[in-house]
């Protein structure tokens, strides 16, 4: 990977990831200002390159793959989908869980009669158990 390709993966971890330069820092065991020049075109040493390179991989960037912010959105709209499907999902097997619930409640005599809605607890349950 050339020195410009790995400048542009830390503008994308800023730009794209919401790293700053120093957590780049901190993971690379530099300071700041190391970060920032690099930035401006200074030299990486090969030890600190690879300490990058670990550390763009981990919040997301492949040393091979450049990924742009539309690439970064089409993820999170892709895993907020799949959340949201996991939650109606969810919500399906509860509301059967509840009918089951209630059913047998029913068949036991548990469940509350419509008419006593608005009763006070201890009123509507009192001696059925």
């Amino acid at each position: 990977m050339t020195k410009n390709e790995l400048i542009d993966k830390i503008k994308s971890a800023i730009d794209d990831f919401g790293a700053t330069q120093q957590s780049i820092a901190d993971a690379c065991n530099v300071e700041q200002s190391t970060v920032s020049d690099w930035l401006n075109g200074s030299n990486i040493r090969s030890a600190n390159r690879r300490k990058l390179l670990r550390h763009l991989a981990s919040v997301g960037i492949p040393a091979t793959e450049k990924r742009t912010r539309k690439d970064v959105l089409k993820y999170l709209i892709r895993e907020h989908e799949a959340v949201l499907a996991l939650r109606d999902e969810r919500i399906k097997c509860l509301e059967v869980e509840v009918a089951r619930l209630h059913e047998t409640l029913r068949a036991f005599g548990l469940a509350r009669p419509a008419a006593t809605r608005g009763v006070s607890h201890s009123s509507r349950w009192h001696g059925r158990i």
